[in-house]
């Protein structure tokens, strides 16, 4: 049996939450695999006193089986509890998301001894080069303290999702357990690509309205940028309301709310650039998303994606200038009909599809072929 752990509820479909969603549904059809996540109200309370947010269900999922950690959970020798131990105790290998809260959940149920059995997936950035506020400072402290170096030391494996992260382990830690995998989403060849219907250059943000990844910085941007440059704003959190009174005041930003997948998929096809000025990345899906409908990508040097140069801008967040430089080239390229997307969607065809990406990490990490 293979076990999931994830802090935030499956539920709230975030990009870790996707990724190990889909993956347990894979593997399931060759071993028995399994979700534990924490309950809303247990996840709800971290949501709040760090995050200022609640985790809400935003997918129902039932092809997969899902247990929840409830606070009556945590309580030894009650039965829920004792039932999470046996699972513990059975699984061939334990997937954690790589952050405190999944490696004391492990740690709780399984003891010492489940670090022997556990892949560890960096599916945050692991390195913060932009900490500002007081929990970022925490997390940097704590994730590349010598007590972090040990438990990645004593792991079954280490899946890195980009090459920093990698180089990090390896190279500063002399960690040699680790396996590099890309992120991937479905394959879009029978996805048409679309050129954008305006001359304007229409550019997308998709992602929760949190500080992290990098909201204000967005808003500097779109209130200094020529009218020229389409701004559409896709998803939801505690900069929302400045995100509509930007709206009002700007005719060239445009708030969508949060949107499912799938009518997210339709706003991706009329996008020329993904713009993601954030200031923590591993390997978000947002980027396959906008590399499978043929867009660019600008994004901050805080997501180190190796991709070619002519697909990828990324900048410091030292200056939001370069920025708006570089969505004025962009402006430039499109008028000069440079904006090759059925290129872009080939290399992504090529290299991060689910077709080609599924099979190699269920042999190299998981050992099922």
């Amino acid at each position: 049996m293979i076990l999931f752990i994830n802090f935030a509820p499956i539920e709230f479909m975030g990009g870790a939450e996707r990724w190990m969603h889909k993956v347990a549904v894979y593997l399931n059809k060759k071993e028995k695999s399994e979700i534990i996540c924490a309950g809303e109200k247990i996840a709800n309370v971290y949501g709040q006193m760090v995050l200022h947010r609640n985790f809400s269900q935003r997918v129902q999922t039932t092809d997969i089986s899902i247990s929840h950690i409830s606070f009556h959970t945590l309580v030894p020798f009650t039965k829920s509890h004792k039932l999470l131990l046996k699972k513990f105790t059975q699984a061939r290998i334990i997937y954690a998301k790589g952050e405190l809260l999944e490696l004391l959940i492990c740690l709780y149920f399984g003891g010492p001894q489940v670090l022997k059995k556990t892949i560890l997936g960096l599916h945050s950035s692991f390195i913060y080069l932009y900490p500002s506020s007081f929990f970022d400072w925490v997390h940097k402290f704590i994730y590349e303290s010598f007590l972090s170096r040990i438990v990645f030391s004593r792991v079954k494996k280490t899946h890195v999702l980009n090459l920093k992260d990698k180089n990090f382990l390896e190279q500063k830690w002399g960690i040699t357990n680790t396996a590099l995998i890309s992120n991937s989403v479905q394959s879009s060849a029978k996805t048409e690509v679309k050129k954008s219907e305006t001359g304007k250059l229409q550019v997308l943000f998709v992602g929760e309205l949190i500080y992290r990844k990098g909201i204000d910085l967005l808003i500097l941007i779109i209130k200094n940028s020529p009218v020229t440059i389409d701004f559409y704003i896709a998803g939801d959190g505690p900069f929302t309301k400045k995100i509509i009174d930007l709206c009002k005041l700007h005719s060239n930003c445009h708030y969508l709310g949060y949107m499912d997948h799938n009518k997210l998929l339709q706003v991706y096809s009329k996008m020329d650039c993904l713009f993601l000025p954030s200031r923590a990345e591993s390997f978000p899906f947002v980027f396959l998303e906008a590399l499978s409908n043929g867009l660019v990508i600008l994004s901050s040097d805080a997501a180190a994606i190796n991709l070619p140069r002519n697909y990828l801008y990324s900048y410091s967040l030292n200056s939001v200038q370069p920025f708006i430089d570089c969505l004025k080239k962009l402006q430039v390229r499109k008028n000069n009909k440079d904006l090759n997307k059925e290129e872009i969607k080939r290399y992504f065809e090529q290299t991060f599809t689910d077709e080609k990406v599924l099979p190699i990490l269920s042999s190299i990490l998981f050992e099922v072929k």
